[in-house]
């Protein structure tokens, strides 16, 4: 599920495991460095809850997820986005108080002007 200008929007896109040939197998996320060389070749990673069979399979056209992927990317890009300036301009202000902090201090010890 992925929230939307809050709403839900709700995707899953299954697929036959080639293991059980259930209908129950979705996708996962990649992990390690064999799904990111895959990922080059358009092999994306899917999972069979039954059998726990992970298997890639070749995207050649678009995706039925590929809309779904690209605006979760973004939201996380931006929620990424938003985070950092916020992390920023914490930082900021706590350099800007630090100063201020040390000029006062420096101002009424004996001997520091």
């Amino acid at each position: 599920m992925l929230p939307v200008d809050n709403r839900i929007i709700e995707f899953q896109v299954q697929m036959i495991c080639p293991q059980c040939k259930e209908d129950k197998a979705h996708r996962t996320p990649r992990q390690g460095i064999a799904d990111a060389l895959a990922s080059w070749f358009r092999l994306k990673p899917w999972l069979c809850p039954g059998c726990k069979t992970r298997f890639r399979v070749r995207t050649d056209g678009p995706s039925p997820l590929f809309e779904a992927e690209m605006r979760m990317s973004e939201l996380t890009r931006s929620k990424e986005w938003r985070n950092f300036r916020r992390n920023w301009l914490g930082f900021v202000i706590a350099g800007i108080m630090l100063a201020l902090g040390v000029m006062i201090v420096l101002r009424f010890v004996p001997g520091g002007q």
